[in-house]
C-alpha cells in the first residue's frame, strides 16, 4: 500500500503557513457548484429557460448557499494557519494590504459592468426587486462594499458578492478579535478541546441561527447574512487551532479517508433528498479538518492539477459567472440562435459554451488582473 501511495501510513508534518492544496481544491469545487447551481435555477425559471435544459441535471450542484458558508469556514481556517502559527507578531499593515489585494480589485472590476445599460437589459431583468428599490441606497452600499452586510444578496448588484462584503468584515474585525483570544489562552492545557467545542458550537449556531430583519429606518437589516458569516469564519478559525493539536495517529491513512468518505456519504444523502442540506454544515468541520492533512487517497485526488487550477481561479469564477451568464444568454439569443438551430442537443452545446466562457474568462481574470493587482498592492512590483 505504501509503495502505491507514498506517505499514506506516515503522520503528516505540514510546515506552518504552507499551502493546503486540498483546501484550494475545495474552494474551486464550491465556486463551480455555486455557478452551476445558479445555471440550474435559471434553467428552471429564468434567462436560460429557452435553452431547454432540465433543472434536474443540476441537482448535484443545488447546495450553493451551503457552499458559500464553506467559503467562510475555509477563510477562517486559512487565516489562522497563515498568521497565527508562529510566535512572530502579525504585521497588521502587511495583513491589511494582503486582504485588500485579495478582495477589492476584482470586486470593483466585476461591479462596474452591472452599472452599464447592457447589464440592465441582460441581467437586471430577472431581479425586479432591485429595479423597484431605492437606487441611491443600492448604489452606495455596493460601492461601499457593505450591501451584503445590510441586505444580503437581494440588493447586491452582483448577487454572489454579498458574501464578499461579509468576508471583508470578518477580515477587518473578527479575525483580530479571534487572534487576541487565541493568544490570551496561548498553549495552555485544554486549549485544543476548548477550540473543538467552540468550533462545533459555532457550526451549530450557523446551521440553526434565525433572526428577523432589524429595521434601519425604512430598510430592513438582513442581519442573518452577517451573523452566519461571522459564525462560519469563527468555526474555521477554531478548527485550525484543533488541527494544530491533532495527535499524529489521527492524521494517518486510513483515518483521514474514512472521515472524508463519511462526509461524501452525507453529501450523497443530501443530493438524494434523504436528509436536509443543513446536514452538510455539520459535515463541513470534518471535511475541513481532515482534508487539511493533505495526505491520503481523497486528498491525493483533490491535489490533482485540474482541481488546483479551478481552486486558484475560484474567486474569479464566483464573481464573474452571474454577469457572464446574462451576456452569453443574450448573445446566443440575439446573434447565435441562427447558427445553433440545426445542431442536435443545442441546449447542451449552449451550456458547454457557457461553462467554457466562464472558465476562460476566469482564467484571464486570474492571470492578468487578480495576480498583478495583488502583487502591486502588496508591494511586490516586478
Amino acid at each position: 500500500m505504501e509503495a502505491l501511495f507514498p506517505g499514506l501510513t506516515d503522520p503528516v508534518r505540514k510546515s506552518p503557513g504552507s499551502e493546503i492544496q486540498s483546501h484550494t481544491a475545495l474552494r474551486g469545487i464550491a465556486a463551480l457548484s455555486v455557478f452551476l447551481g445558479h445555471v440550474g435555477g435559471q434553467a428552471k425559471n429564468g434567462i436560460l429557460t429557452d435553452w431547454g435544459l432540465n433543472p434536474g441535471w443540476f441537482s448535484l450542484f443545488n447546495w450553493g448557499y451551503q457552499a458559500v458558508l464553506l467559503f467562510f469556514m475555509l477563510s477562517g481556517f486559512i487565516l489562522n494557519w497563515v498568521y497565527v502559527g508562529s510566535d512572530r507578531p502579525i504585521g497588521w499593515t502587511s495583513y491589511l494590504r494582503a486582504r485588500v489585494g485579495r478582495i477589492m480589485p476584482l470586486y470593483y472590476l466585476t461591479l462596474i459592468p452591472f452599472l452599464t445599460p447592457l447589464s440592465f437589459y441582460a441581467i437586471w431583468g430577472h431581479k425586479p426587486d432591485i429595479l423597484t428599490g431605492n437606487h441611491e441606497i443600492t448604489l452606495l452600499t455596493n460601492l461601499g462594499m457593505v450591501s451584503g452586510i445590510v441586505f444580503g444578496w437581494r440588493e447586491t448588484l452582483n448577487s454572489p458578492a454579498w458574501s464578499i462584503s461579509v468576508e471583508f468584515f470578518c477580515y477587518l474585525f473578527v479575525f483580530p478579535l479571534l487572534v487576541l483570544a487565541a493568544r490570551a489562552f496561548g498553549a495552555r492545557r485544554g486549549v485544543g478541546l476548548l477550540a473543538a467545542v467552540l468550533a462545533l458550537a459555532a457550526t451549530w449556531w450557523m446551521a440553526n441561527y434565525r433572526t428577523p430583519p432589524v429595521s434601519l429606518g425604512d430598510f430592513p437589516w438582513q442581519s442573518r447574512f452577517l451573523a452566519k458569516g461571522i459564525l462560519g469564519f469563527a468555526a474555521g478559525f477554531f478548527l485550525c487551532s484543533v488541527f494544530r493539536r491533532m495527535p499524529p495517529v489521527i492524521m494517518r491513512f486510513p483515518a483521514v479517508d474514512a472521515a472524508l468518505i463519511g462526509v461524501m456519504g452525507v453529501f450523497v444523502l443530501t443530493r438524494q433528498g434523504k436528509i436536509s442540506d443543513q446536514y452538510l454544515l455539520y459535515a463541513f468541520p470534518a471535511l475541513i479538518l481532515f482534508s487539511a492533512c493533505d495526505s491520503g487517497m481523497i486528498p491525493g485526488i483533490l491535489k490533482n492539477r485540474i482541481f488546483q487550477w479551478l481552486g486558484e481561479r475560484s474567486y474569479s469564477v464566483y464573481l464573474w459567472h452571474i454577469l457572464l451568464m446574462g451576456w452569453v444568454a443574450w448573445l446566443i439569443r440575439t446573434v447565435g440562435e441562427h447558427w445553433l438551430t440545426h445542431i442536435p442537443g443545442q441546449g447542451v452545446v449552449k451550456l458547454a459554451l457557457l461553462i467554457a466562457v466562464v472558465l476562460a474568462c476566469s482564467d484571464l481574470s486570474y492571470r492578468y488582473f487578480e495576480i498583478p493587482c495583488r502583487d502591486w498592492i502588496r508591494g511586490r512590483r516586478s
